[in-house]
């Protein structure tokens, strides 16, 4: 969605600077008739490096993103992805080490945050599993031996609204 190869490209320079920091990339197709550019792609130089720091993929409408890509510390290296499905956030997937690979997955319905995995000792595989109800912190599932599934857990405590014990 981003190759610049039959597509048209439309770049914008948002600090006068005489280089451009935002391009488009606009796929021609046609639509009862007419031909229509569709946005397939945008990226974004936030920091004025050269390097992009955010992109963002979209639909074959051009109108919902379906994928955005973030370089978060402005290293060239892109750490944190959101994946889309029909225009809600169902999943991030963040490169908390910058070692190149996620090792913190959030997963989300209905845009809501449903669950959180963790590669804590960096190993490459997911260690800790934090689930969500009602949006707030239910339980916290750990794999202490490795096998790849919970052993152990811990529950948020009964009743703990946050306010004063009985």
């Amino acid at each position: 969605k981003c190759r610049d190869k039959g597509k048209e490209i439309v770049t914008a320079d948002t600090t006068q600077d005489k280089k451009p920091d935002v391009w488009k990339f606009f796929q021609v197709q046609s639509s009862g008739g007419q031909k229509v550019n569709v946005l397939t792609c945008k990226q974004v130089d936030l920091n004025h490096d050269a390097k992009l720091d955010i992109v963002y993929y979209y639909d074959d409408k051009g109108a919902q993103t379906t994928l955005e890509e973030f370089d978060l510390d402005f290293d060239g290296k892109f750490d944190l992805t959101v994946y889309y499905a029909q225009g809600k956030k169902v999943r991030e997937e963040l490169d908390t080490n910058y070692d190149q690979k996620p090792d913190l997955f959030k997963f989300y319905e209905e845009e809501k945050l449903v669950r959180i995995e963790r590669d804590t000792n960096n190993d490459g595989k997911v260690d800790e599993w934090q689930y969500f109800e009602g949006g707030k912190l239910d339980r916290i599932g750990y794999d202490t031996t490795g096998a790849g599934k919970v052993d152990k857990w811990d529950r948020a405590p009964e009743g703990d609204e946050g306010g004063e014990a009985p």
